[in-house]
């Protein structure tokens, strides 16, 4: 038995924003518990090359829905540009999730 590309893609992706949101779960509870402003944590970066949090976050997130949107022959979901805060970060996380779940499991339109 085969494993299908909906399990293969959106079976992946879900758990991985699900514990990504968990991570900024944490994240927040850290600043808060430091009386620290989440948006210092949200621009830090592991390194100088790297991209700060929020937009290691965002790129995961696209990442996953223009995969599956891709595989799915669907249009992707559209994310606003303004910079995010941890809750709107955890938003589009929400919506991301909802939008891979949303897609069909028979493999949606196929493109010519």
């Amino acid at each position: 038995m085969g494993i299908s590309m909906y399990e293969a893609s959106v079976g992946v992706f879900i758990p991985f924003l699900d514990n990504l949101s968990g991570l900024l779960d944490h994240a927040d509870a850290y600043a808060d518990s430091r009386n620290i402003d989440s948006a210092i944590l949200l621009g830090m970066r592991l390194h100088p090359g790297m991209y700060n949090l929020a937009q290691q976050v965002g790129e995961a997130n696209r990442h996953a829905v223009i995969a599956c949107a891709l595989l799915s022959g669907h249009v992707p979901l559209t994310v606003p540009t303004a910079e995010p805060d941890l809750a709107e970060l955890k938003r589009r996380i929400t919506a991301a999730c909802e939008f891979l779940r949303g897609l069909p499991r028979g493999g949606g339109r196929r493109r010519r």
